[in-house]
């Protein structure tokens, strides 16, 4: 039933999803434009593509504490190294997209919550070799991975904090002036959420774009999601179902599902 319900969720989002042909705002569609379809068939991160694939056979065995909505309490786990790249890293096309939009706007003080093995956040740091990542990762052993592939890639631009989020992520915050852009990735429970979005608010401006993870992952990340969309500072949202990006700049306006439009049946 599970099954299901869920395609039917995605179904529907794609009978009700827009490319950026049918988005009225003529700023917001040119730049769905941009960052989704012109820049799409880029081959400049080839180089972390072949690290991703290196994860994705690595047997490793990982000792893991768990902070995230996966456990009701922290609790130790185990799990290999190719696991976590099967079902925790973002896709390609996701990172590439967040990569295009830090280079569009010339992000330099960039934050993500959820290093993970540091896939996407080599994406993020390549995308502005002179900005500066701050990258948040729970558990230790993960973030021991992620420096191995910063260091295979030669990533020097990142600052790698590790610990949990709701005692990290304040003290971080405090020293920096302001956030170009956020990838929020990590507890996926409602309440966390909406709370690290509203932390990293306070160092936001205008021009500050966020960009929210697994944002149909449960009901209380569907919730969390809703909460932020109707938020009295955002201006305007992209629901790309397995993310959404949210907007501060008043040039921009509505909430728009969002599919690429080759594979749109017209």
């Amino acid at each position: 039933m599970k099954l299901l319900s869920k395609l039917k969720e995605i179904g529907k989002f794609y009978n009700n999803a827009n490319t950026y042909k049918n988005i009225d705002n003529n700023d917001l569609s040119e730049l769905v434009y941009k960052i989704l379809e012109e820049k799409e068939h880029s081959c400049r991160f080839n180089h972390i593509e072949n690290v991703r694939k290196s994860l994705l056979k690595d047997n490793r065995i990982l000792n893991i504490i768990d902070f995230g909505a996966g456990a009701n309490h922290t609790k130790a786990i185990q799990r290999t190294v190719k696991s976590i790249a099967k079902t925790a890293l973002s896709p390609k096309w996701q990172c590439e997209l967040m990569s295009n939009i830090i280079k569009e706007f010339n992000c330099e003080n960039i934050l993500e919550l959820g290093t993970s093995l540091g896939i996407s956040t080599s994406y993020l740091a390549n995308a502005n070799r002179h900005g500066i990542v701050y990258s948040f990762e729970g558990a230790e052993s993960i973030s021991s991975v992620a420096m191995q592939t910063f260091a295979r890639l030669q990533i020097k631009n990142v600052k790698l904090i590790t610990g949990n989020f709701d005692i990290t992520l304040p003290t971080i915050l405090e020293n920096i002036a302001q956030i170009d852009f956020a990838f929020i990735d990590g507890n996926h429970r409602y309440e966390s959420t909406v709370k690290y979005f509203e932390m990293i608010l306070k160092n936001s401006h205008a021009k500050t774009i966020l960009v929210i993870d697994d944002i149909y992952w449960s009901q209380g990340m569907k919730q969390a999601w809703n909460h932020i969309t109707n938020h009295r500072q955002v201006t305007a949202s992209l629901d790309f179902y397995n993310f959404g990006i949210i907007f501060l700049d008043k040039k921009y306006n509505g909430n728009h599902t969002v599919i690429n439009s080759k594979y749109k049946i017209k």
